[in-house]
């Protein structure tokens, strides 16, 4: 049985996102990812490094840009190597990106709003999709599968 290694982040890119090409000439995109939980003096930030491979890269990197909202889902991975100065053994963990999608901006982000409850506040004032469904697309009578 293969393990499950998936995570998904939603945050704010800390940086642009940085195009390079392995020795090969294939694209990777570097980029940082800030996850902000909890609320008021419990409030805590999380940074996820973040690596993506392939073509769509390079489309990418033109439109992943500091403050720009983001859900990524990847797998966690970790690389170890030996540091040449020191001797000691490094480590550095990031996830590797296989969907990403832009976040809509909310209302108070929008109007500079930096709070966890400004944030959650504007995004429960959004119709969500489940709200916006008219009565039209709503089955009826023998239509409902239950």
């Amino acid at each position: 049985m293969k393990d499950i290694n998936v995570i998904t982040v939603g945050g704010n890119l800390t940086r642009d996102a940085e195009l390079k090409y392995t020795k090969s000439g294939k694209p990777v995109l570097n980029f940082s990812i800030a996850n902000s939980t909890g609320f008021g003096d419990r409030e805590q930030t999380n940074f996820f490094d973040c690596c993506m491979f392939g073509e769509r890269t390079e489309k990418l990197a033109q439109h992943l840009k500091k403050g720009k909202s983001v859900t990524a889902v990847g797998e966690h991975t970790q690389s170890i190597w030996t540091d040449a100065e020191t001797g000691k053994e490094r480590r550095r963990f990031e996830l590797r990106i296989s969907e990403l999608t832009f976040q809509r901006q909310s209302r108070t982000e929008d109007h500079g709003g930096s709070t966890n409850y400004d944030r959650a506040k504007a995004q429960a004032q959004q119709p969500t999709q489940s709200q916006t469904v008219t009565s039209a697309q709503q089955p009826q009578g023998d239509d409902i599968p239950f």
